[in-house]
């Protein structure tokens, strides 16, 4: 659940580094099963969308943070977080359809920022160490979303749209 509000490198660093003083609070300020179970569901969509794509699952916590950075505000308070996980967890297609193509669209980009940001020749970072071995990814690369083509930004926004709406169609 941490992937979802830490910095990637955190993560990909090694979960121990959760249980230290530092961190802990930080990954795990509550005992809320509300404040955990929409991150976990969303991470189990981004890792689905990664399955069989060897560098999706280097980029996978980038896409995670990213994600919940917009998913978040759409599944706030109790009610809305229920609809969300009850979506997911059912697999209702007017959840995981756009869902999962919005998560699409930031797997694409986020390979694009690596092939962008990677170096050149022999000092170029593959993309394992890329996503390991970096801090501050999650930012830098909102800062690439920022630039990238207005049709792909325009397709993410209708789909988190769509995701949206079927919260509040399962709210009821």
């Amino acid at each position: 659940m941490a992937g979802c509000d830490l910095d990637p490198h955190i993560i990909r660093s090694g979960r121990e580094q959760l249980f230290t003083e530092e961190l802990y609070a930080q990954a795990f300020p509550n005992s809320d099963p509300n404040y955990y179970l929409p991150r976990y569901r969303l991470m189990k969509e981004v890792t689905w969308a990664a399955s069989g794509v060897p560098e999706r699952g280097y980029a996978k916590w980038l896409v995670l943070n990213f994600m919940w950075s917009h998913v978040g505000p759409l599944v706030g308070g109790r009610q809305k977080c229920r609809a969300f996980r009850r979506g997911c967890e059912g697999q209702q297609e007017q959840f995981v359809v756009p869902m999962n193509r919005a998560i699409n669209e930031v797997f694409i980009e986020a390979l694009k920022y690596w092939r962008t940001n990677r170096g050149e020749g022999e000092a170029a970072l593959d993309v394992s160490q890329f996503f390991k071995n970096r801090r501050g990814h999650h930012t830098r690369f909102g800062e690439h979303w920022n630039s990238v083509s207005s049709v792909r930004r325009e397709a993410f926004d209708r789909y988190l749209d769509k995701v949206q709406e079927a919260v509040a169609s399962f709210e009821n």
